[in-house]
């Protein structure tokens, strides 16, 4: 059997195994030992199932993960997330759906300080949604715009998700990081640009807010502080080559610990 032939089959072997309802990574444990075994014999599949998944996980790079992880903890125990909401709030939430635009832009704000798209989804979750159902926004807008917002966490740096795709394929994380500012920049605007067309066509979708002072509005900005501090301090730090992207997490997660101890926001 060649390989072309052996892929085919096992690209059908593991969609069945998903549409059975076995999880993704066990299913394609599977698939990957039965194709070592097809092309170079059974003892090599053996021995691969026991030394791949161990030398992977024996990485020091992957310790990266877990630092970014308790960086994210730290900075949504700090009430960023609300601050960052609050701000974008105070200048763009008196438009025809204004609060979703400010979930957005709040955050790009947030994930550019944890890297975490799930965090992100679930910090904006509490602060944004109670919000534009009190100020009678569509359920599927509020809901959407705060899915599509945590999506922001896997381009705008730093971002858990280029870290192990920089560590997999032995690529520049610094450089990834740095490709991904664009990018998440442009989503946020695209973003905004479609919410700004579905209000403007069905102005019940979002409705304007109360509008803000001009004080209130560079009073929000004092809110910032935090994320521009812990990015420049992370990616500052790794494109100046001061530390290396894996100490870079454990640089953030310090530096996010001091600012919530500055803050009195950590017990």
């Amino acid at each position: 059997m060649n390989e072309p032939l052996i892929g085919i089959i096992g690209i059908i072997i593991l969609l069945v195994l998903i549409l059975v309802g076995i999880h993704i990574s066990y299913a394609l444990i599977v698939l990957g030992f039965i194709g070592v075994a097809l092309i170079a014999g059974f003892a090599p599949a053996t021995s691969s199932l026991a030394s791949i998944p161990f030398n992977i996980s024996n990485d020091y790079n992957f310790a990266v993960v877990p630092l970014f992880i308790l960086m994210s903890a730290f900075v949504s125990r700090s009430d960023i997330a609300r601050e960052a909401y609050d701000m974008a709030r105070a200048w763009i939430g008196h438009i025809k759906g204004g609060l979703a635009m400010a979930t957005i832009g709040a955050c790009g704000i947030f994930v550019a300080t944890t890297g975490s798209s799930i965090a992100c989804a679930v910090a904006m979750g509490k602060v944004a949604y109670p919000e534009m159902q009190k100020n009678n926004y569509s359920s599927g807008l509020a809901a959407g715009c705060i899915a599509a917002g945590g999506t922001l966490g896997i381009l705008i740096p730093p971002s858990i998700s280029f870290v192990v795709i920089g560590i997999l394929t032995e690529v520049s994380i610094g450089r990834l990081f740095m490709a991904g500012i664009i990018p998440g920049i442009l989503e946020v605007i695209f973003y905004w640009i479609t919410i700004y067309i579905m209000c403007t066509i069905n102005p019940t979708l979002g409705p304007a807010a109360a509008p803000t002072s001009w004080s209130a509005k560079a009073g929000s900005l004092k809110y910032t502080w935090p994320v521009i501090a812990l990015f420049v301090l992370v990616i500052g730090g790794i494109y100046l080559g001061i530390f290396t992207p894996s100490e870079a997490g454990g640089v953030g997660a310090f530096g996010a610990l001091v600012i919530g101890l500055c803050r009195r926001s950590l017990s």
